[in-house]
């Protein structure tokens, strides 16, 4: 990925994380990648599946604690009170 691509795919991001519904967006597919949750599966065909939802809400996840660590924070607080 070209430097300018990962500065405009910044930018997005942080649009999305600067609004309340762009985080519980956000929230909600972390959720549903199982990101905090076990992969495990004794079927290695759903154990795949699982890890590649894994494996795409941890990248989420950690670009915006990363990046947006104070609407990372605030989103965590909003989707705790839902």
């Amino acid at each position: 990925m070209s430097e300018n691509n990962r500065n405009l795919e910044l930018l997005a991001l942080e649009g999305i994380m600067s609004t309340k519904d762009g985080r519980s967006v956000v929230a909600r597919l972390i959720e549903i990648a199982g990101t905090h949750s076990d992969t495990f599966n004794s079927d290695p065909y759903k154990h795949a599946f699982n890890a590649g939802k894994r494996s795409v809400g941890v990248w989420l996840e950690s670009e915006v604690s990363t990046h947006f660590h104070g609407s990372y924070l605030l989103m965590l607080e909003e989707f705790q009170n839902e």
